[in-house]
């Protein structure tokens, strides 16, 4: 054989690959566009008309049988189901699905080798509130490396606890673990609204500052009134200054009366940004027994007491502003006088009094 034919014969052979490859590409796309277009015909059948489609006795049966059938169609049902029904329609859903066999197979997922199967399945027993996956999540923690996914099962085991016994069990884990406070904030901000009772019993026993600053944020997020009462009974606390500025925070929230005489005292408390923080939560609460404390703080060594108790005095409204008018003609001390001239400028400017009565005020 000559050098040509040789050569002839090789660029045939590697044009006949080239095309082959070439062909190939081109079923493997229009086999993935089939796909494609099956699942949008699934959702376009089951998600415009989902009340009606989900909640009929006859196509009940139907939605099991394809959940049942297409284990991976099922996870795109249930994500577009989850995305598209809330309040009552979502936990009618929920409750179809934990009644299907499919159930059985995503918590078995959570054990597959590969790892973006086991993150799907827990997103999706957790969206489901499936409790049992609880253990699951729980078993799994520890024999996994990867801190991404070990923060996805600790969020299940939040969003799944019901009990005292399994939220102690979870706090355990999340005290042992690696993640940083803004990590463990997100992780409780997940959990639902009925843990706070379960959060509340925690903090009444709980001993480091880091974590009563998270319980508090978090009971205050959900506006649970026990806290706001439960604080107001424990006086003044002889706690670091981080929590104390988290429970100043909180009184001035939940804007109970009696939380009145224990910001007053906070007012006198060593470190200024106490002092500050307690003045602005008596802004919010606009007792009238606290004006006199307020004023007084006006005279205060620190630029930010000042300048919260004088805001705070403002938040009275023309009681406020006449306080402030007083402390103007009257005191000697010339800070007090200069905060109360700034706020009470700007209190003045905020009303559309403006530019004209500014000067009227200092002829």
């Amino acid at each position: 054989m000559t050098l040509e034919v040789y050569l002839l014969y090789s660029n045939i052979a590697l044009l006949g690959t080239a095309l082959g490859l070439f062909l190939l590409s081109i079923f493997y796309h229009l086999y993935l566009y089939w796909q494609d277009k099956k699942l949008l015909k699934l959702r376009k059948i089951l998600i415009p008309e989902l009340a009606q489609f989900i909640f009929s006795k006859n196509n009940q049966d139907k939605v099991l049988r394809i959940v049942h059938d297409n284990y991976f169609a099922s996870l795109f049902i249930i994500r577009d189901y989850l995305r598209a029904i809330s309040g009552k329609s979502y936990e009618e859903v929920a409750a179809l699905f934990l009644a299907s066999p499919q159930i059985k197979k995503l918590q078995r997922m959570l054990y597959s080798p590969f790892t973006s199967k086991r993150f799907q399945a827990a997103y999706f027993l957790t969206e489901l509130r499936f409790h049992p996956a609880f253990y699951d999540f729980y078993k799994r923690y520890e024999k996994i490396s990867l801190a991404e996914e070990k923060y996805f099962y600790l969020r299940g085991m939040v969003k799944l606890c019901q009990n005292i016994s399994e939220f102690t069990l979870t706090l355990e884990i999340i005290k042992k673990s690696s993640f940083n406070l803004a990590e463990i904030a997100g992780l409780l901000a997940d959990a639902p609204d009925e843990l706070a009772p379960l959060v509340f019993e925690k903090l009444k026993s709980e001993k480091d500052s880091k974590y009563k600053i998270l319980y508090i944020e978090f009971l205050k997020s959900r506006n649970y009134q026990e806290l706001g009462v439960w604080l107001c009974n424990q006086g003044v606390l002889e706690e670091e200054p981080e929590v104390l500025i988290t429970v100043i925070k909180a009184l001035g929230f939940f804007g109970l009366p009696r939380a009145v005489p224990l910001l007053i005292n906070f007012l006198d408390h060593s470190n200024w940004v106490i002092r500050a923080q307690a003045a602005k939560s008596l802004g919010l609460l606009r007792i009238n027994e606290a004006l006199p404390e307020l004023t007084e703080k006006l005279t205060d060594e620190n630029w930010w007491v000042r300048y919260n108790a004088g805001n705070a005095i403002l938040n009275f409204g023309p009681l406020g502003y006449q306080a402030l008018q007083t402390v103007i003609e009257s005191t000697s001390d010339r800070f007090a006088h200069d905060m109360a001239n700034y706020l009470r400028t700007k209190y003045l400017f905020a009303r559309g009094l403006g530019y004209g009565a500014f000067h009227l005020k200092n002829l």
